[in-house]
């Protein structure tokens, strides 16, 4: 009997903590919509717009979708080819002990706070940009796809690093047998089975860059209007720094706490979206 209730209560709390856990992501879409359908309602396809002056009613939030889309493009471009080449460098040429200890060094880069970063930013790379670029300011869009590229690499290349080591030796021994040389095993057997697992990766990425805030804060200039398409050394906004900015001068139930919440939601489908597609990873090709 004693058992029996044993069992019975580990199966009432593990229930519970699976209940807990699975509705937490609708709970926060459910708050995020029902906060946000007074902008929705009021400003309607005008949240699409690329003038954002709340004194003049216009809450076009299209210049902070924008920024976050160019920010998180610029990271991924500069971010994805480094940490493959890494990877690549850190499974197939670096001694075993020596990659231990490169591996101990990157998980202590991911885990440093996003604010050090973002100091770092401010200090050392804003400057270093107005030299190279002649700018008047290195607090644009391309610093904060720079200090983003910087911030998700380490977890990209420790991920990346972790499929390749995971492929069975087997597999380049018989290549090699076959007359293939360490590239032509890297290009022809590596990358083509890991590219699932890799493309999963860039999509982790990709959240991660989506949903940072402080840094990108501290070294965009956070300017709200709709920077040069043509040029990402201009001041921008994204919707994390806007949030992050913003959101505590506006009362509960103005339009403009309406508006941002509405920018929250917007920047979680792709989130939503990267999750189902993580989900089913193993069918990528």
């Amino acid at each position: 009997m004693p058992s029996c209730r044993k069992e019975l209560g580990l199966k009432y709390v593990l229930g519970l903590s699976f209940f807990v856990v699975a509705s937490m992501p609708i709970i926060i879409f459910l708050v995020l919509l029902i906060q946000s359908k007074r902008a929705f309602f009021e400003v309607g396809w005008g949240l699409f717009s690329t003038t954002w002056f709340p004194a003049g009613q216009e809450y076009g939030i299209l210049a902070m979708l924008y920024g976050s889309l160019v920010v998180v493009l610029l990271a991924l471009s500069i971010a994805v080819p480094l940490a493959l080449f890494s990877a690549l460098a850190l499974s197939e040429f670096i001694p075993k002990s020596c990659r231990l200890v490169i591996k101990s060094l990157l998980e202590i880069l991911a885990g440093i706070p996003s604010i050090i970063y973002g100091l770092l930013g401010v200090v050392i790379l804003c400057p270093w940009l107005e030299q190279v670029f002649d700018i008047s300011t290195g607090r644009t869009l391309f610093a904060g796809g720079l200090l983003l590229a910087l911030m998700i690499l380490p977890m990209m290349i420790s991920l990346l690093e972790d499929v390749f080591s995971q492929i069975p030796n087997e597999y380049r021994d018989n290549a090699s047998s076959l007359g293939l040389n360490k590239s032509q095993t890297i290009t022809s057997l590596l990358i083509p089975i890991s590219k699932s697992h890799g493309f999963n990766i860039v999509l982790l990425a990709m959240s991660k860059a989506l949903g940072e805030t402080m840094a990108v804060m501290l070294v965009i200039g956070c300017v709200d209007q709709f920077p040069n398409f043509w040029l990402p050394l201009s001041a921008g906004q994204t919707v994390t720094s806007k949030l992050g900015r913003d959101l505590g001068n506006y009362s509960f139930y103005s339009i403009e706490f309406s508006v941002m919440i509405a920018m929250a939601l917007i920047l979680l489908i792709p989130t939503i979206l990267f999750g189902f597609i993580l989900r089913n990873g193993r069918d990528i090709k």
